[in-house]
């Protein structure tokens, strides 16, 4: 939190701009453009909504009254000192009054921090929600950079948590334990740092960097990717449905994404021979829908004759992959074994135990578990 008092350093100074109403994303243009050539450093603080009156008084009892429509702006300079820029909001004139700063009058919670070349911690601070946090990827790794190179892991481990504490805004580092799964042992293996999402509080993990080393891939403490948040958005339903039509039934009564289908298990009556199966294979796998990261496992002559393709698919429900998938069924001559499929839908956030007992219901839902997603910051 700072506060202003206001003592007029020097005349009030007026500047001309444009003849035409200006928003405040253009009044934010205009006061960054204005400072473009500073050489000091600052931070530039924005009253967001238009103001129509302010009363400015210094501390000799000079008065400057400003009775029109503007966009207010406060330069948060080093060394206790600032200045108020106005922008008229009709059209665009702007008036500069130089300030100094004092600890007891006027509360600037809740402004706006336009931009900042005042401090990393400042701007950092600025950018703790998801659409900005990637902004503070090289902050980290500048300090980082400035850790001697003999620092162990666990040191830069308490060397973050210590320094992202320290910044002027409630950040809530914190280092990460788990037992590892060799010896047993309580041990650290990361930092993570809290951020608001729209009244959700994420805890997002520093996802340090893989670096090539000596030809190897390495796992390096040095410099971080980015961030890993968690989100409980999903729900894996298993049925009793072998049939693919009947789980596209199911997708198409509801109005949730799908993530994937898992345990779908196909059987070819083309002859079962290994250019077949190769063959076969690779067309699914071209295919947008199949998972072609998780593998279309094959094989030939499995339980039955024929050559069997498990087939995980995601995003169905896209009417048009359905259809194609179906299509697909009969030119490979595809037909469902005896396996119940699995369903993962997307469900929004915080409704799990909901969902849960409602997908619980149906007689043809054998159980169900929430899933979290992974996302990653870059």
């Amino acid at each position: 939190m700072k506060n202003i008092f206001l003592l007029l350093a020097a005349p009030f100074i007026f500047f001309a701009a444009q003849a035409e109403t200006v928003t405040q994303t253009e009044a934010d243009n205009i006061v960054l453009e204005r400072l473009s050539q500073e050489t000091r450093q600052y931070t530039i603080y924005a009253k967001d909504g238009v103001q129509s009156k302010m009363t400015i008084t210094s501390a000799n009892g000079e008065v400057l009254e400003v009775n029109y429509k503007f966009w207010l702006y406060y330069i948060d300079y080093t060394g206790n000192v600032g200045k108020y820029i106005i922008v008229k909001e009709s059209n665009g004139n702007v008036l500069e009054v130089n300030v100094t700063s004092d600890a007891d009058l006027v509360d600037l919670e809740g402004w706006r921090i336009v931009d900042s070349r005042n401090s990393d911690k400042i701007y950092f601070c600025s950018c703790l929600n998801l659409e900005d946090i990637n902004k503070t990827i090289p902050i980290i790794n500048e300090f980082l950079a400035g850790l001697p190179d003999s620092v162990s892991k666990e040191q830069t481990f308490e060397s973050l948590e210590t320094w992202l504490n320290s910044f002027p805004c409630s950040i809530d580092a914190k280092i990460l334990y788990g037992v590892d799964i060799i010896w047993g042992r309580e041990q650290m293996y990361g930092v993570a740092i809290s951020i608001n999402d729209n009244e959700i509080v994420r805890e997002l993990e520093l996802d340090f960097a893989v670096i090539q080393q000596g030809g190897n891939l390495v796992l390096t403490y040095s410099q971080i990717a980015g961030y890993l948040y968690y989100k409980q958005d999903a729900i894996y339903v298993k049925t009793e449905f072998t049939k693919i039509d009947k789980v596209f039934d199911f997708i198409n009564s509801l109005e949730f994404d799908v993530k994937r289908i898992d345990d779908g298990c196909y059987i070819s009556s083309m002859p079962a021979d290994s250019a077949n199966l190769k063959y076969i294979r690779s067309n699914l796998l071209a295919k947008p829908y199949v998972d072609n990261g998780f593998g279309v496992a094959a094989h030939l002559n499995w339980y039955t004759s024929g050559i069997t393709f498990f087939v995980p698919l995601l995003d169905m429900h896209n009417r048009d992959y359905q259809t194609d998938w179906i299509k697909t069924m009969n030119d490979y001559k595809l037909v469902e074994w005896n396996f119940a499929m699995m369903i993962v839908f997307y469900i929004p956030e915080g409704t799990g135990k909901q969902w849960e007992t409602t997908f619980g219901k149906y007689d043809f839902v054998r159980w169900t578990e929430l899933s979290y997603t992974r996302y990653r910051i870059r």
